[in-house]
């Protein structure tokens, strides 16, 4: 696995891990949004009752019932404040949740990419394998030039001087490789034989 595969990987779990946090997040705000809509419900049925209890009594209770209304109201006005904010908390964290969500969708595709070159760079090495192994396997005229006239057999004498002196071979003339031998060099060794 290369190092950028590996990278990859990793932000993907971290994007992922994000996204399922952001997901609990939204689940607990929904369920307290939940309780609270609830509630709500609960107070302004309660403070409905108490407005229809109100027509028909005396000063006293009047008095007692429209305290009791007030504060039904108010913590009505309360919890639809709270449901508010809940439901912008939560259309914020849907929103971080799309991006994280687009965010790993990209990754993924990174990596399906890379795993895609790694993949093409395998099989085009398995088959530069292949070939190598095939040539190695098959005779050498199939490695080499196809042209069979540009085989030379060993049975056959090569024409052209060699490349150097150095690894020329004597090769045999009208009297013999080694008299010729003995012209060149032989003739040194007489003079220095002479010579003493």
């Amino acid at each position: 696995m290369s190092c950028e595969e590996a990278q990859l990987h990793k932000e993907r779990l971290q994007a992922l891990a994000e996204k399922r946090k952001r997901q609990t997040e939204i689940e607990d705000k929904r369920s307290q949004l939940d309780d609270l809509v609830l509630q709500l419900q609960h107070v302004k049925s309660k403070a409905m009752r108490e407005r229809w209890l109100l027509q028909g009594t005396g000063v006293e209770e009047e008095e007692a019932r429209r305290k009791q209304l007030e504060q039904d109201e108010e913590q009505g006005k309360r919890l639809e404040d709270m449901i508010h904010r809940l439901e912008s908390e939560i259309g914020a964290l849907e929103s971080e949740e799309s991006q994280i969500s687009a965010k790993e969708q990209v990754l993924r595709e990174r990596l399906k990419e890379t795993e895609r070159s790694i993949e093409d760079l395998q099989k085009s090495l398995m088959t530069q394998d292949e070939d190598a192994t095939g040539c190695m396997s098959a005779p050498l005229s199939d490695c080499m030039d196809p042209n069979p006239n540009h085989l030379v057999p060993a049975s056959q004498p090569r024409t052209g001087p060699p490349a150097s002196r150095e690894h020329a071979i004597p090769r045999p003339g009208k009297t013999g490789g080694v008299e010729e031998e003995r012209k060149r060099g032989g003739g040194r060794e007489r003079e220095e034989t002479e010579g003493e």
